[in-house]
């Protein structure tokens, strides 16, 4: 696990509850000498309300406490430059050009049965937003990754509705950027029409 490798040099209490938090939620990785709390956040933390609830319970009783939290969502891997913009306060260590420590996969939603965008609760796709914008400021072109894979489903599933939420292709900016990389099949221009007469959302593509 990275994170031992990262910070071998302190203590690290792996899913335990502590009585301070006075809530029985575990952190998956606390480290009290740096006041920092890892969650990895898998599925049900997109879709399922009432984790994410318990989340942002957790969030805010680690917070009045002192501790810093870093969630980092089931679909960013831990390359080195998503590492060195996570944990670069801590480690004053650059891992962009080192090979210690990489993966070998990209970023986004590349296995065939990761959860989309679309499987998402209401909350979700708040937190889901609040991560896009987090990571896209720490790692270098993380939305060409990200988005591109998306659009990869997109093409995979002949489908836009399978794949985003109708509250996220409110943004023009990127329904307009999704349209301009993906293959516009009979299906897609009929999802297309249904968007643009039902919630207003056009592309100049539409035909």
């Amino acid at each position: 696990m990275y994170i031992d490798y990262l910070f071998a040099d302190h203590e690290i209490i792996k899913d335990k509850a502590f009585k301070e938090s006075g809530i029985r939620n575990r952190p998956d990785f606390r480290i009290p000498e740096l006041k920092l709390i890892i969650e990895f956040d898998g599925y049900r933390h997109f879709s399922d309300t009432k984790t994410i609830k318990a989340d942002f319970l957790k969030d805010s009783t680690y917070e009045s406490l002192g501790y810093k939290i870093i969630r980092i969502p089931y679909f960013i891997q831990m390359r080195a430059e998503v590492i060195t913009g996570l944990f670069c306060e801590y480690l004053n260590i650059d891992f962009k050009n080192s090979m210690e420590i990489e993966s070998k996969y990209p970023s986004g939603f590349i296995s065939d049965k990761a959860m989309l965008p679309a499987d998402y609760c209401e909350l979700g796709i708040y937190v889901y937003n609040k991560h896009y914008h987090f990571y896209n400021k720490i790692f270098d072109k993380f939305y060409r990754h990200h988005d591109f894979t998306l659009m990869n489903k997109i093409n995979e599933l002949d489908s836009i509705l399978r794949v985003y939420p109708i509250s996220i292709l409110k943004d023009k900016m990127l329904y307009n950027e999704i349209i301009s990389h993906i293959t516009i099949t009979e299906n897609i221009k009929n999802e297309m029409h249904f968007l643009n007469e039902n919630y207003n959302i056009s592309n100049r593509k539409l035909s």
